[in-house]
């Protein structure tokens, strides 16, 4: 949000040849606290750069270019160990293999993380919708009114390209967000919340305003009585807020828990998922955590076949049908009941019975 603010500031007064060291100063500072901030900032950047050219403002283009590779290289300088960490590590070369995964299963990913976002941002579905349409409607009169290469005055330039610094890096971040993220949680595109609520209030803002603009009494009612609902659908939701976050909805799993302690659990995770769970884990008598290749492969099977019955909770991500058949082959289990479909971290329990 910083970045995005001074990025305006200096648009409006004309500033990316002089004074850049705030500029540079935030852009490394978000390089150095979070890796996912070089999606927003690259996007911006790249937006800044096209819409300066496009403005004929080639002397303040070619200092901008030169504040962002100073501040590439001043990060780089104070946190060297960037590039092994994205290239080498294991959360960096997974990130980049999911990217390079293509199209598989994105279309599960953008839903995952839109459901996310809605949810987290606006909330009531009717609400989601009209933001939706709103912000696509606004994107394509900007897109229109670029190809048509209208000469509006310096304020009309100025707010129109500040949207097009709006939209177009927050659209791109979720699309980078929902392809290279390793897990689908919310932590991932939280940068985009704040920019979102804009949004929202910038399409309260218009829509008022076109309010003004409706010659018949009764229609301004009606339209103010629209904005007012929306605001008093968002308050509502703001009240009944129980401050809970990450086992929202969890007290289900938790139950069901309390209500088989007396069995043993095996988790099937991808990743580290299993975090998730931790408060789950500690009401049965003993939990195993494996993967599915640890399952498979395990050379102690004794300790497993010794298990009349035991839950079994298998993590999204986790391959059911083969999980089952190696439960089956391996371990010996003849027969499960499905105790939950679908858990609030879409979790799947069963009771595993020989």
């Amino acid at each position: 949000v910083a970045l995005f603010s001074v990025h305006v500031e200096k648009w409006k007064n004309n500033g990316f040849d002089k004074k850049n060291k705030g500029l540079i100063a935030i852009t490394v500072l978000g390089f150095l606290t979070q890796y996912f901030f070089l999606f927003y900032c690259l996007l911006l950047a790249a937006v800044t750069a096209v819409i300066l050219l496009y403005r004929h403002r080639n002397k303040e283009l070619w200092c901008y270019i030169r504040s962002m590779v100073i501040a590439a290289v001043i990060g780089l300088v104070l946190f060297p160990f960037a590039i092994s960490d994205v290239f080498s590590s294991g959360r960096g070369t997974e990130a980049l293999g999911n990217l390079a995964s293509g199209f598989a299963g994105y279309g599960q990913r953008l839903a995952a993380f839109g459901r996310i976002l809605a949810d987290r941002t606006v909330g009531a579905p009717l609400l989601t919708g009209g933001c939706a349409a709103g912000a696509i409607l606004l994107l394509g009169k900007l897109y229109l009114s670029f190809r048509a290469g209208k000469q509006e005055q310096k304020g009309e330039n100025s707010g129109r390209d500040a949207a097009w610094m709006l939209m177009v890096p927050v659209a791109g971040y979720f699309l980078l967000a929902s392809r290279m993220s390793p897990y689908l949680v919310d932590r991932y595109i939280m940068p985009l919340f704040p920019f979102v609520a804009l949004l929202l209030a910038l399409l309260l803002c218009l829509l008022g305003k076109k309010l003004t603009e409706i010659s018949g009494w009764k229609e301004q009612i009606v339209g103010g009585m629209l904005v007012l609902l929306l605001v008093v659908v968002q308050g509502l939701r703001l009240a009944a807020y129980d401050g809970e976050y990450l086992y929202q909805g969890y007290a289900r799993q938790e139950a069901l828990a309390e209500e088989y302690e007396e069995f043993p659990c095996i988790c099937v995770y991808a990743g580290v998922g299993y975090y998730e769970n931790l408060p789950e884990f500690m009401r049965y008598t003993k939990t195993l955590l494996v993967t599915a290749e640890e399952l498979k492969e395990r050379k102690d099977t004794e300790s497993v076949e010794a298990l009349d019955r035991v839950i079994v909770l298998i993590k999204p991500g986790v391959d059911k049908e083969a999980t089952v058949s190696v439960l089956r082959d391996k371990y010996g289990y003849t027969s499960e009941e499905l105790l939950l479909s679908e858990g609030v971290h879409g979790d799947k329990i069963y009771m595993f019975s020989r």
